[in-house]
């Protein structure tokens, strides 16, 4: 068998076993979550926080010391108990609630690349501005003291599933593309290079959010968080020019896929229905596997599941599948400009930059 064919192969068993771990953990989180609600009341922000955190954990290094492991978890569960707040905060007070979600996607940007334990601040940032813009803004919710202990128990119980996975199952080594080399070994000038590249990345992702915080509610009303997520998951991850725009694209068209495909087969799922939960973790399901193969199926399949989450919170996802798609495309499309024209990073991709 040829060399790279051999490589190729054996990087597409590794992705498929390590999506299948993910899925693994987001269900168990989920499925756990969902026991524990027979108990107490369980909101819409704790339940995507369920959705969501496996996704970010599982991703950690598996080779952090105890002390390490110990920062993460505090980290992480702090910046998940700002993410549940912030959709209310945005309601009660517009101006600061955009402030502290601009300083978020800021912070996620800035802390990547300058140690493990920023890194795991910028996870945790990351986190929080994506939970804020996926769930709907309402002043409802349980009462402080059980939303901030439910909050920490989510935050257990995607810590602990992914460690008893990590324990039954090792996780496969990821394949480190050729030319990719570990920080340690990079030259003081590649390293400053870097640098400028992520404080420009910082001023870029600053901007952009600022932009789609300002414009969203003049062009899209009470929609416009779909604007400011759109150019948030187009920045994060990305440094060169080139891999944002490359990003933006598959956004655009995966978002388009996935919306249209959730506002087709919207009407069989009815408000509050337990199948239209169903059907949400299905599609999710199948995204994270086919994620290793296209971002833009990722992306999609993402996309129909919010656009299932807001039909099971009674939204017409039809009538509001052009205002979705414009939204969308004005958030990648603010993305892309700000990194093309504001101290642009030029250069070759370093990596494919999906996060």
């Amino acid at each position: 068998m040829p060399p790279k064919l051999a490589q190729g192969l054996t990087r597409l068993r590794n992705s498929a076993r390590n999506s299948a771990r993910t899925v693994a953990a987001m269900l168990l989180s989920v499925g756990s979550l969902a026991l524990l609600s027979k108990f107490v009341p369980v909101d819409i922000e704790l339940s995507i926080l369920a959705v969501l955190l496996p996704l970010v954990v599982i991703r950690l290094p598996h080779d952090f010391r105890m002390s390490e492991r110990a920062i993460s978890f505090a980290v992480i569960a702090l910046m998940s108990i700002l993410a549940v707040e912030l959709p209310a905060l945005l309601s009660w007070n517009a101006v600061v609630g955009m402030g502290l979600l601009i300083l978020a996607a800021a912070a996620s940007k800035w802390l990547r690349g300058r140690g493990r334990a920023f890194a795991i601040a910028g996870v945790g940032a990351g986190l929080a501005v994506r939970l804020a813009l996926i769930t709907p803004q309402t002043h409802a919710g349980t009462n402080e003291p059980t939303r901030a202990v439910l909050t920490i128990a989510v935050v257990v119980l995607a810590y602990g599933w992914v460690g008893i996975l990590d324990w039954l199952v090792p996780r496969m080594a990821v394949h480190r593309e050729r030319g990719a080399h570990p920080k340690s070994a990079l030259h003081a000038a590649e390293l400053a290079r870097r640098n400028e590249a992520r404080r420009s990345a910082t001023v870029q992702m600053s901007l952009a959010m600022a932009c789609a915080c300002l414009t969203g509610p003049v062009l899209f009303a009470d929609h416009w968080t779909w604007s400011a997520l759109s150019a948030f998951l187009v920045l994060n991850g990305t440094l060169v020019r080139a891999e944002v725009l490359n990003k933006g694209v598959h956004r655009l068209v995966g978002a388009a896929a996935g919306t249209v495909g959730a506002s087709m087969v919207a009407g069989v799922f009815a408000a509050n229905s337990p199948a239209t939960l169903a059907a949400l973790l299905a599609i999710l399901t199948v995204s994270i596997g086919l994620r290793p193969v296209g971002y833009a199926w990722w992306v999609a399949g993402l996309t129909a599941s919010l656009s299932l989450l807001y039909s099971y919170q009674g939204q017409d996802a039809a009538a509001l599948l052009g205002t979705r798609l414009m939204a969308l495309s004005t958030g990648a499309v603010l993305a892309i400009a700000v990194a093309w024209f504001v101290l642009p990073v030029r250069g070759k991709p370093q990596s494919a930059g999906m996060r």
